[in-house]
């Protein structure tokens, strides 16, 4: 099978095709014609995809996300889930006209422990998801997955959203959770008095 990787970093699934004897064509620019592929997998891509691209791929083309759909679609899913305190996890969908709201193929949550940073945090999901894909991916190029609807509600975040705590953040990726959950926390109480 041909595959069309829409990655930054597709080394680190370039195994998982490998092993089953994929051909992988890799692009991480946005991209509006695809060349000639079986299958499209998108991973940490930073576009999103539209017609007519996604119904030329229609039930051939997936996302590697790292939240615990439907909490955190969009961008920055890490900082989410700790400044809203949602589910953390990974999950791989069908890519459709919405942003990260597509039938899931896989998902599995992911625990933290009380040290963590906004690095470290999102290192351990890029891993889960690494491990995640490479046991799906058999199952799902085969045809052997049941996709399964997302639960209605969880939240969406766009880039610009971030940009007022950020500038708070002078650590930036360092930053430890607790602060951005303490940062979640005030910004909730400031808006349900209405101030925010």
């Amino acid at each position: 099978m041909k595959v069309l990787v829409l990655s930054p970093n597709p080394e680190r699934i370039r195994g998982v095709f490998e092993a089953s004897g994929d051909e992988i064509i890799a692009a991480a620019e946005r991209i509006d014609v695809a060349p000639t592929a079986d299958f499209v997998v998108s991973y940490n891509y930073n576009h999103i995809l539209r017609q007519p691209f996604l119904s030329r791929f229609d039930r051939r083309i997936i996302n590697i996300h790292i939240s615990m759909l439907p909490w955190n679609r969009g961008t920055d899913p890490n900082f989410w889930s700790w400044f809203d305190r949602t589910p953390k996890g990974v999950s791989i969908h069908y890519i459709d006209a919405g942003i990260d709201t597509g039938d899931l193929l896989a998902q599995t949550r992911v625990a933290f422990g009380a040290n963590e940073t906004l690095a470290t945090s999102h290192a351990t999901l890029m891993a889960q998801a690494d491990r995640l894909f490479a046991r799906s991916w058999p199952l799902i190029r085969a045809d052997r997955v049941v996709p399964t609807r997302q639960a209605p509600g969880g939240s969406h975040h766009r880039e610009k959203d971030k940009a007022p705590y950020w500038s708070q953040m002078p650590l930036r990726y360092e930053t430890p959770v607790a602060v951005v959950e303490a940062m979640g926390e005030k910004a909730a109480t400031l808006q349900g008095q209405g101030t925010n």
